[in-house]
């Protein structure tokens, strides 16, 4: 259906990169409600790189996953559409660490702020326990540095993941 021109943002980084909400309809939806996939151009950056080093995140999951640990990597879509940009899904319900030191003061309000019951918060904690051993590791493996509290995330479910590689 296309991209609302109103929910469009230019992000403050060096590379400005853009939010791009497009909107479509889902097949046999009887009242017919538009939703939203929200994607970010970036231009400036070898997205290539980052477009591998997701696709290791996911063979290592899926390994992982194989031998039943799951340690609740997120997934989201990238396409390098030239050496100097491309597209990425934006990740809903997530903040960096930047932004929840910023807000919250800390991760674990953070996470409690998204947790309705003591029994939901533990599951949200031990996502983010499990998420951030799997990316320690994963990310030991292939060697992947120039990490800071801006390229972190945390999702509202306790997923922590890394952008911008």
């Amino acid at each position: 259906m296309g991209v609302n021109p109103e929910k469009v943002k230019v992000f403050t980084s060096a590379t400005k990169p853009l939010l791009l909400p497009f909107y479509y309809r889902l097949k046999g939806d009887a009242e017919n409600r538009p939703e939203t996939f929200t994607m970010m151009f970036k231009t400036g950056d070898d997205m290539r790189q980052d477009q591998l080093v997701l696709q290791m995140f996911y063979l290592m999951d899926s390994v992982l996953r194989e031998i039943g640990l799951d340690l609740q990597f997120s997934h989201y879509n990238l396409i390098a559409m030239t050496k100097d940009d491309g597209l990425l899904q934006f990740v809903p319900k997530s903040k960096t660490i930047q932004d929840i030191l910023n807000e919250e003061k800390s991760i674990e309000k953070y996470l409690r702020s998204h947790a309705k019951t003591p029994e939901e918060y533990e599951s949200i904690l031990n996502t983010y326990i499990n998420s951030v051993a799997g990316y320690c590791n994963a990310t030991y493996i292939l060697g992947i540095g120039d990490r800071h509290m801006e390229n972190l995330m945390i999702d509202n479910k306790g997923k922590f993941f890394h952008i911008d590689f």
